[in-house]
């Protein structure tokens, strides 16, 4: 963890863990730019970004199904798969953001 030992400050010396709330720096566009680099430099999150142009109804359904599987059991996981994968396109792209506006909630 990054501490930071700020001394002089308005209430003496405050040791702060910054690494834990996020903030690298005082400054926020620093602070901005240093959280989106690591985030452009994932593999990860450019292979997500890269999926999601290429087939977007695709991603949609891995996102959703990512968070629908600890809520099922295994057997009733894959009906809900075999479900999704039945449906018509337009169908299935209905049925993908109604269940996306669902687990987000409202707001």
């Amino acid at each position: 963890m990054l501490a930071v030992l700020k001394i002089g400050a308005s209430r003496g010396a405050i040791l702060s863990i910054s690494k834990s709330f996020g903030m690298y720096s005082e400054n926020p566009k620093i602070n901005y730019l240093i959280k989106n680099s690591a985030k452009r430099t994932s593999f990860a999150y450019n292979s997500a970004i890269d999926r999601a142009k290429y087939s977007p109804v695709d991603e949609l359904q891995r996102r959703i199904e990512k968070k629908l599987r600890p809520k099922y059991s295994a057997d009733r996981f894959a009906n809900l798969q075999r479900f999704i994968s039945e449906m018509p396109p337009a169908q299935r792209y209905d049925w993908l953001m109604d269940m996306q506006d669902r687990l987000n909630g409202p707001g």
